[in-house]
């Protein structure tokens, strides 16, 4: 018998159209081209029609719900999810449909609900009353009815505080206060059996030994109940729909709006998720997610089994670290070195998850639209350290890798943090003295401020791109990430302002459901640039009017990137769309950077991009800070240059993009007549989109593709 090993690549290439066959004889699609005539006649009720593919995938989506509890709508930014999502429900059937959506984007879901289906009701939610009057309301003939609760709404309660008993006991030697439950009166304890004070009661706890709650509502905090509680006990029934705007930013464990998400989950017959980022890379972005979304996965793990998950469907790694002491005693062995194990998962996601996704995700892509979209140009631009700001930055990178091997050999999380931070952030901020201080606030390193009078390297970049664009008529969104003692952006307003630039900043103050009515007004007074953290406004926002945009600062949260640099490229963008991070050449940001694009790739694997460039993140670093540090004490040579890492994303993005088709412009396969055993077939009754723009190359990075 023969038994050579072949290279991987080698037994596909040899064996690829067996694969197929085999594949498609065992993979049945849930959709097929002849559900679309059985489900125009519904869709036709739309006063704007969808798009084929839009249509297709709310088809889809209803298909998917007959069969499964919940269904995810998985399209890229702009490609319509809103509207995909209400002609599911139409489709569907659905009759009172409950949606969660972030707070700046309900005006956005009853506008747009309002322009497909004038004549279907609806309702923002923001009061209990409105609730009650939600479930008095007949419903329509035909169409379903809609209610709108923003996230924070849906979450937020009443305040609570401490109920313990205070009780004073004297003894021969004193007294002693002691607390206790209100309900049995016993003291109250912790598992290692020490007193418990209201300072240092743990939240959400009970006793030990009646099981009474020890917390009670506060009547000097805020006087209001969380809605999703009150639609759970009061009107469990009313309710057979629920949609989730932005589904991934609910995978947190313990939450309050993972738990709001999870109750309202509870009162809907069937849920549709949508999002326009499935993960960050990593397996525990999905797995509460899809634990509460999938009846069958909560007979397989228990609701704390996230290390289990991650030992089938993601990639972990066991790090050891030696630290030489005194004398230790480990293990039963004596010796003069200290071992640390510390287990962390990296980014990356096992084949063993598609079978979870394939049969309720449905993907949308902006190639899928077929729309005439401007060009989309992304490019890093780089600027290099110079006079005092280059040997300052030096000296603290010299300073660095002593401070990092003091933090870990101590354990002192705090020092490691703020030495990555200072490097990463410093650049930027050099006109604030640098203090890098220990955990117990001990001054470590000091760096003095250099003059405000100075335009620095970056600052001048930027500077010469709001010239160009503004010069242009283009006005240009400036992202920002760190705020408090390295917030930027009192500077660089006072900058541009000096230059003579119209320009405001966003900031959390300004409540979300007011964000979009906020910029708008801006806008009309004559705005040339717009600074704001990229997390104000990742969601939701289409921000036609920002046809430039301009990372000053790096985000590590790899959702929020992907999610930010395509705020404006979007329907009804007629300018072309620059996107472009600035950085430092050679320092920690350009590392970021690189750590930043190869996260991008991992999560690319979750929804549909498995070429070799995409699978090539496992190799890469995990987390953006653990690479930093690493490449700071020359423990990673083979960490690629930041323009090397959005090289290589341009080539996984071509790769996807011939891999639908791209190379040879054809009419797509939803715009053909489509025919089912035999019927006459049937074409879809809306205008045919215009033929997609193809970018040069070139002038693609792909940074931010999906």
């Amino acid at each position: 018998m023969d038994t050579r090993q072949v290279p991987i690549t080698a037994f596909i290439e040899t064996f690829s159209a067996s694969l197929c066959e085999s594949a498609a004889s065992q993979l049945r699609p849930i959709f097929r081209p002849e559900h679309r005539i059985t489900a125009q006649p519904i869709l036709n009720q739309l006063k704007e029609p969808l798009w084929p593919p839009q249509a297709d995938v709310a088809t889809a989506t209803a298909l998917v719900l007959q069969q499964h509890r919940g269904a995810l709508i998985v399209g890229e930014m702009a490609t319509g999810k809103t509207r995909t999502a209400v002609g599911a429900c139409l489709i569907h059937g659905s009759q009172r449909v409950l949606v969660m959506a972030p707070p700046h984007l309900l005006r956005k879901w009853e506008r747009e609900i309002k322009r497909i289906l004038p004549d279907a009701p609806v309702h923002q939610l923001k009061s209990l009353s409105s609730i009650d009057r939600i479930a008095r309301t007949p419903l329509p003939n035909h169409l379903p009815l809609f209610a709108i609760i923003s996230r924070e709404k849906a979450k937020l309660s009443y305040a609570t505080k401490p109920a313990l008993v205070h009780r004073r006991w004297k003894g021969e030697h004193g007294s002693v206060d002691l607390f206790c439950c209100p309900h049995c009166g016993d003291q109250v304890r912790d598992a290692d059996d020490t007193p418990l004070t209201p300072e240092t009661l743990p939240a959400k706890s009970k006793c030990r030994a009646c099981g009474s709650p020890l917390y009670d509502f506060d009547p000097s905090g805020p006087r209001r109940y969380a809605l999703a509680d009150y639609i759970c006990k009061q009107h469990p029934t009313v309710f057979d729909t629920f949609v989730v705007d932005e589904i991934h930013e609910l995978k947190g464990k313990a939450t309050a709006q993972g738990i709001a998400f999870a109750n309202l989950m509870k009162v809907a017959d069937r849920v549709i998720g949508l999002t326009g980022t499935l993960s960050n890379g990593r397996s525990t972005s999905l797995f509460y997610l899809l634990w509460r979304l999938i009846p069958s996965l909560k007979s397989a793990y228990r609701f704390h089994d996230e290390s289990r998950w991650v030992d089938v469907y993601g990639i972990r790694e066991t790090r050891t670290t030696c630290i030489d002491a005194d004398q230790v005693v480990e293990r039963g062995t004596q010796s003069k070195r200290k071992v640390y194990v510390t287990v962390v998962e990296r980014p990356g996601i096992s084949p063993r998850l598609i079978p979870h996704l394939v049969d309720k995700a449905c993907f949308l892509r902006m190639e899928d639209l077929d729309l005439a979209l401007p060009p989309y140009e992304e490019h890093v631009q780089t600027c290099e350290l110079e006079g005092p700001l280059k040997q300052q930055y030096e000296q603290l990178f010299k300073a660095a890798k002593p401070l990092i091997r003091e933090a870990r050999k101590s354990r002192d999380g705090h020092l490691l943090s703020t030495v990555v931070q200072a490097l990463v952030a410093y650049p930027d901020r050099c006109t604030t003295q640098e203090r890098i201080t220990n955990k117990f606030g001990e001054v470590k390193f000091t760096l003095p401020a250099l003059p405000e009078s100075v335009r620095y390297p970056k600052e001048r970049l930027l500077l010469q791109h709001i010239e160009d664009n503004v010069n242009r008529h283009r006005r240009v969104l400036v992202y920002c990430t760190h705020t408090g003692t390295r917030d930027i952006t009192p500077r660089l307003h006072r900058i541009l302002k000096q230059a003579g630039f119209r320009m405001a900043v966003l900031t959390a103050a300004v409540q979300a459901e007011r964000r979009e009515e906020w910029i708008e007004d801006r806008v009309k007074a004559g705005l040339d640039v717009l600074i704001c953290n990229p997390r104000l406004v990742q969601t939701g926002l289409d921000l036609l009017d920002f046809p430039s945009l301009r990372f000053f600062e790096s985000d590590y949260n790899i959702l929020t990137v992907r999610q930010a640099a395509r705020r404006s490229w979007r329907p009804g963008q007629q300018q072309p769309v620059d996107v472009r991070p600035l950085i430092y050449a050679g320092t920690a940001q350009e590392q970021a950077w690189s750590l930043i694009a190869s996260g991008i790739k991992a999560s690319l694997y979750t929804e549909g991009d498995i070429t070799s460039h995409a699978m090539a993140a496992f190799n890469q670093e995990d987390d953006i800070t653990i690479g930093l540090i690493r490449f700071i004490l020359d423990q990673n040579p083979q960490l690629l240059s930041a323009e090397q890492a959005f090289r290589d994303l341009a080539r996984a993005y071509k790769d996807q993009r011939e891999l639908i088709g791209e190379s040879s412009p054809q009419r797509p396969l939803h715009l053909v007549t489509a025919s089912a055993a035999g019927d006459q077939g049937v074409t879809m009754p809306t205008a045919e989109p215009a033929p997609v723009l193809l970018l040069e190359l070139s002038q693609q990075l792909g940074l931010f593709a999906a």
